[in-house]
């Protein structure tokens, strides 16, 4: 057994702006997380917390490290990570105990915090050869688990991983033993770079002793299956879950024993637990099962759905064309992918064309838009890679711009996309950006084993023959890349350069917000503030008598933006995931869209109360100046334009408006009975008065009182 005392920290870095931040520790051991409780409001928290790792009678190598993670816990949305550190077990492995240990620890860019300190103990137990292994269960019952994971030591070549080295975890829950009647539907899509030349390809799809492949395409190594496969079953949920799915890509012009290129093995468990009981549209990386070590031997692209009695098939809408091919990349345990990063250096650009045509000229200078303007273009270039994109700044007024900028983007090496694209867009102040031309950069590097590499070297750009029109044509789609352009659009001078074992780390300001000001009324200077970049959007119930009733509310970081949902029944908390792969950057992506869960922890667990559609887009000074928030909008009850709804005058809450409670209803209908009451007491008090001002003499001679 390992135990992990957690002491205390000092001075931890403050990522809150009005509060400290709320500390806790996350300590992994051979996939195994446990964490401390969280401290309140404090930079020097202490714990002084001993947290256990089973070992299950397998001794610790002197290799193993224990990861530590320093987090400052969120209420609402995922914990922040502050910094992180690892600790080789190799001394306590010998000692058997190391006390009171400091551990060193960096941010999430990688820079070392050199003022903050954790302070651990170490403590290893050699496991005995009669360890019982009832430490998996909870509380020594065999039904019920503990929270650690599944670990079979037999063939372990089922596990998944997510691109992002992270596993596919399928929660254990109770299965249904009920034997019911299942579907597995799968669609073999595609497959790319395929290991081998002048192939014939064909896939098999094997599950239980059942097998179906497709047909064979001769010839290429990037076949195009588009074929769909049904397995009926009759199981029980819990027998079904246990299956496994298997692909397999071969080679048909062969018999011998190299006839098979690559396979894959997917838990038909995984796929249940997923959203709706599908995975879709997702890559699938082929190895050798035999030997890890060989890498990738092709990509293979699906949709795999189960359905059970009842479930409706999800639908198989075509994806956009920039999709993030990277984050949908599943591959086998055992395959790493080294991270890297493209270096393009953009120096100039030279025979741009006009893009906009005579009349979109007049309409500019009817708004003031192009006084003075000769050349109609604002070109930029787009880098784009794997469904990620970069650009430049943009030149205005220029048909020669000179960039002179370097572009950073992050990949996983070596990639199954195979193709850059560089397109030069023309800004426009007006209209959409129009795409002036597109140039691509074949770098499929499987033949000659050298990285990426290109120029410094002109790059033509091609498109659609320019008509100088506003009228679309069959031939724009040629704009975008999807097809060979035949026309010249300019030219771009580029140099490209790839780097492994790094990825691009953005400048600090453009990753944190920066605010100015006096911290007191009597400051003499401005004080600059560094805080996150973290967007809360909070829901609430109006109630016009209580206090407002909170509904829920969504925390998103924009350093680490949890990926939306294009669709609305596949927005879940599992978008919220902690341990998901999926975050991307608002600064990299520059623009977000889609549907985000709204949740309420009020009750202890998360609940999901709602979903929030939102557009999220970075622009820069420049851009938000010519694009300010709500201009170029209508004004409200404009387009169409609603008359007011004819209501009656006594249609509305009384309790809200006495007095027009009282004018339109009470005095409406009792008017001269309210008149009338008034003048009678007028004249009643009129009368008492006059009573009470009479002398005492007229009063003894009305009541006959003796002098």
């Amino acid at each position: 057994m390992l135990k992990v005392t957690v002491h205390n920290a000092e001075r931890i870095p403050n990522l809150e702006r009005f509060t400290n931040v709320d500390p806790l520790v996350t300590l992994i051991f051979q996939g195994i997380k446990k964490q401390t409780n969280w401290q309140r409001s404090t930079c020097d928290p202490k714990w002084e917390e001993t947290l256990d790792f089973p070992l299950n009678g397998i001794p610790i190598q002197s290799m193993d490290t224990l990861e530590i993670h320093l987090k400052d816990h969120e209420t609402i949305g995922a914990n922040k990570l502050i910094g992180q550190g690892s600790v080789l077990l190799g001394d306590v492995l010998r000692t058997g105990i190391i006390k009171r240990r400091a551990v060193q620890l960096t941010n999430p860019q990688g820079v070392l915090l050199e003022a903050t300190k954790l302070y651990i103990t170490l403590e290893y137990i050699a496991p005995d050869s009669n360890e019982k292994m009832t430490m998996n269960f909870k509380n020594g019952d065999p039904n019920q688990f503990d929270d650690i994971p599944l670990q079979i030591n037999g063939d372990k070549s089922w596990q998944l991983e997510v691109s992002g080295d992270q596993g596919l975890k399928r929660p254990i829950k109770q299965r249904s033993t009920k034997t019911q009647d299942f579907q597995v539907r799968i669609k073999i899509f595609q497959a790319r770079q395929l290991d081998g030349s002048n192939l014939h390809p064909v896939c098999r799809v094997r599950i239980f002793s059942s097998v179906k492949q497709t047909k064979i395409q001769k010839g290429t190594n990037q076949p195009y299956f588009n074929e769909v496969f049904f397995f009926n079953i009759n199981m029980s949920e819990a027998e079904l879950c246990d299956e496994m799915i298997e692909f397999e890509v071969c080679n048909s012009r062969t018999l011998r024993a190299d006839m098979k290129i690559g396979t894959f093995k997917m838990d038909i468990g995984y796929v249940y637990s997923q959203p709706r009981h599908s995975i879709n549209r997702k890559w699938l990386l082929l190895s050798d099962e035999d030997d890890r070590m060989t890498g990738a031997k092709g990509y293979l692209k699906v949709s795999v759905n189960i359905l059970g009695p009842g479930d409706e098939a999800p639908s198989q809408e075509n994806a956009a064309d920039d999709d993030d091919i990277e984050s949908n990349l599943l591959k086998p345990a055992g395959i790493m992918l080294r991270p890297a990063t493209f270096i393009l250096k953009v120096f100039k650009a030279d025979d741009l064309p006009r893009m906009d045509s005579a009349f979109l000229n007049g309409v500019k200078k009817i708004f003031h838009a192009a006084e003075d303007i000769k050349e109609l273009i604002d070109p930029y270039v787009v880098f784009s890679f794997a469904g990620q994109q970069v650009s430049t700044k943009i030149i205005y007024t220029c048909s020669h711009p000179d960039f002179n900028q370097e572009l950073r983007l992050g990949l996983k090496f070596p990639s199954m996309c195979d193709k850059i694209v560089l397109t030069v867009m023309d800004w426009d102040r007006l209209m959409h950006n129009d795409i002036i031309g597109v140039g691509i950069l074949d770098i499929f590097t499987k033949d000659h084993g050298f990285l990426p590499t290109f120029g410094p070297c002109w790059i033509n750009l091609y498109g659609a023959p320019r008509e100088y029109s506003e009228v679309p044509t069959v031939l724009d789609e040629l704009n975008s890349g999807k097809g060979e352009g035949v026309a010249y659009r300019g030219r771009i001078f580029v140099e490209l350069q790839t780097i492994l074992g790094e990825t691009p780390i953005e400048p600090i300001a453009e990753r944190c917000i920066s605010v100015k000001k006096k911290e007191h009324f009597w400051s003499y200077d401005t004080t600059e503030l560094t805080i996150p970049p973290v967007l809360n959007r909070q829901v609430w119930d109006n109630d016009k008598f209580s206090a407002d009733d909170f509904l829920g509310a969504l925390t998103l970081d924009l350093n680490r933006l949890y990926k939306p949902a294009k669709d609305p029944d596949f927005c879940t908390l599992d978008i919220l995931d902690d341990e998901s792969s999926n975050a991307v950057s608002l600064f990299e992506m520059k623009r977000v869209k889609g549907w985000w869960p709204c949740v309420n922890v009020e009750g202890g667990d998360p609940e999901l109360t709602g979903k929030i559609e939102l557009e999220l887009e970075i622009l820069t000074e420049e851009e938000a100046r010519e694009r300010p928030a709500g201009r170029g909008r209508e004004e409200p009850n404009e387009n169409p334009k609603l008359d007011p709804p004819q209501r009656p005058e006594t249609s509305f809450l009384w309790f809200s408006s006495p007095f027009r409670t009282f004018k339109n209803i009470i005095w409406r209908k009792s008017k001269w009975y309210i008149i009338g009451a008034l003048l009678l007491i007028c004249f009643i008090i009129f009368l008492l008065l006059f009573l009470w001002a009479m002398p005492s003499a007229v009063w003894a001679r009305l009541l006959r009182i003796p002098g």
